[in-house]
Formats: C-alpha cells, sequence, structure tokens
C-alpha cells in the first residue's frame, strides 16, 4: 500500500474526524506516518465483517453505511454513518467489534493505517486520537438520547428522523432534505418495529405536515414540530 500522498478533497473532508489527524500526520515536524488508500465501496457490499478486521480505521467519503449485528440467528441494524464518520475507532482503541459494516448505496471510503497508539510517541497526534474518541462516544450518547427511553411509536419514529437533523447539526449543516439510507423495512429493523407500522407512523407525520416523502427522498417541513413529536429535550 502507498504511503503519504496528496489527499483527494470531498465535502465531508470539512466535517472528518479523521481531517486534524490528517493534518498532523504530513506535518514534517512529527514522525507518526499515516497510510491511506481511497476506493469505492458498491451497494449491500460488506466493508468489514465482525469476524475479519484488519485494525483500519476508515473515514466515509460519500454514500452511507449501515452497522449490522448477527445475534441468535437474528440480523439488526444498529447504526447508520454519513460522509464525515470514522468508521472502526472501537476497534482500534481495542474494543471487541461485534457488527458487520455494509454499504447502503455506492459509496467512496478512505482507509487508514495507524500505528498502534501504544506506540505514538507524537503528542499532538495522540491529543487528535483522545479527541476522535470523545467525540466518538459523544456521538453514542446523543443516539441514545434521541432513540432511548420510553417512547410512544410515532415519538420513536420522529426521534429517529430528527436524528438525521441533529447528525447534520453536528456538523454544522442545516439540512432538512435528504435521502434516506435506509428502506422501510430497514427502519423498522433498526427500531425494532414492525414495516406496516413505520409506514403507518410517516403517513401521519405527514397528514401533520410535519415531514413529506416521495421514495426515499424526505423533506422536513416543521422542525421544530418534529422536535416537539419525539418529545427530544437537547442539553445544548
Amino acid at each position: 500500500m502507498a504511503g503519504r500522498y496528496k489527499k483527494e478533497k470531498y465535502d465531508s473532508c470539512i466535517s472528518c474526524g479523521m481531517s486534524r489527524l490528517c493534518d498532523v500526520a504530513d506535518n514534517n515536524t512529527t514522525s507518526v506516518k499515516l497510510y491511506r488508500r481511497t476506493y469505492t465501496v458498491e451497494r449491500k457490499q460488506c466493508l468489514a465483517r465482525n469476524d475479519d478486521w484488519d485494525g483500519f480505521l476508515y473515514a466515509v467519503c460519500t454514500g452511507s453505511f449501515k452497522s449490522i449485528t448477527h445475534a441468535n440467528g437474528d440480523t439488526r441494524i444498529i447504526d447508520i454513518h454519513y460522509p464525515g464518520d470514522i468508521l472502526g475507532l472501537d476497534h482500534y482503541i481495542g474494543a471487541q467489534v461485534q457488527y458487520d459494516l455494509v454499504a447502503n448505496e455506492r459509496s467512496t471510503i478512505e482507509e487508514f493505517i495507524l500505528p498502534r497508539y501504544q506506540d505514538i510517541e507524537s503528542v499532538d497526534f495522540l491529543k487528535e486520537i483522545v479527541t476522535l474518541n470523545g467525540n466518538h462516544f459523544r456521538r453514542l450518547q446523543e443516539k441514545f438520547e434521541v432513540l432511548g427511553g420510553k417512547r410512544s411509536t410515532l415519538e420513536l419514529v420522529a426521534s429517529f428522523i430528527y436524528s438525521f437533523v441533529q447528525r447534520f447539526k453536528d456538523k454544522n449543516l442545516m439540512v432538512t432534505e435528504f435521502k434516506l439510507p435506509l428502506t422501510r423495512g430497514e427502519i423498522a429493523e433498526y427500531l425494532g418495529l414492525a414495516s406496516e407500522t413505520i409506514s403507518r407512523q410517516f403517513v401521519i407525520l405527514e397528514t401533520m405536515k410535519i415531514i413529506k416523502t416521495k421514495g426515499q427522498r424526505l423533506t422536513i417541513l416543521d422542525v421544530p414540530g418534529l422536535k416537539n413529536i419525539g418529545n427530544i429535550q437537547e442539553t445544548s
């Protein structure tokens, strides 16, 4: 695999968790070498499997991915990943990875090989690793706050839709129209509901003029209303 090279720029680079690591690694004053390559992953292609992780970090450049677990013969989507998100961080810090990463659509990924953090002597680089870890766990906390707790079915679906607003907001974007990365059946799988239930809740939200849908394209017409229906209490 090639070593340092001029990184191609994507719109997601400005919000990518790896951007600072790239800058530090490319600084001539540090001895840390960052190896990377960019390639395309086709829809439904598995990027990394539960029992076959290579210890890489991945940055999503375009498209989206989903994390899938397989427990007791059941398949469950546990997370969704967008441009700017970092994948594989839990494995890098030594956690036991228990999911597959699968592309929702034709996506571009940047693959990184880093030294083991135990072997890194650069203080600046280690600071960025710590920051990356902090952002990762903050993202998990936000996901729990949006989708966790006791909620009615309508609250849960509204919270799921609002979680995209929050994800875009974290990247300093205000996006109210986007393509859902999951089908209705996959959303049902993600939320632990029936597919028919998801469809009914979408119809209710459309009748209330909170959202508008066309296929997998979704427009949020009333962001405050959606947040209120989801009973979402943001701390900041």
